[in-house]
């Protein structure tokens, strides 16, 4: 179904949200922490598509800020990974 979405849409990006997404999209050694608000190259090895998106972000999935010990600071990562998304697409 992604692959069938994407080759429809044809997005210029993806962004993903949460671990769940992204090691969907990366494989299971995926880690949110370590690649979160930084755009990457679609992972051409994993999923070869004829028209990739030109770039893949991943950001912490919403409702992960809702249940947060931390929310103020979890919700403040959450905009900036978005305003680095939304800066690509200008």
């Amino acid at each position: 179904w992604l692959e069938a979405e994407l080759g429809l849409v044809r997005p210029d990006g993806v962004v993903l949200l949460g671990a769940t997404a992204g090691s969907t999209v990366f494989g299971s050694s995926f880690r949110l922490g370590t690649v979160r608000g930084r755009a990457q190259s679609w992972p051409d090895d994993r999923w070869p598509l004829a028209d990739p998106p030109e770039w893949v972000l991943a950001t912490m999935h919403p409702s992960g800020v809702l249940r947060s010990r931390q929310r103020d600071a979890d919700f403040a990562a959450l905009v900036a990974d978005l305003k680095v998304a939304a800066a690509r697409l200008r």
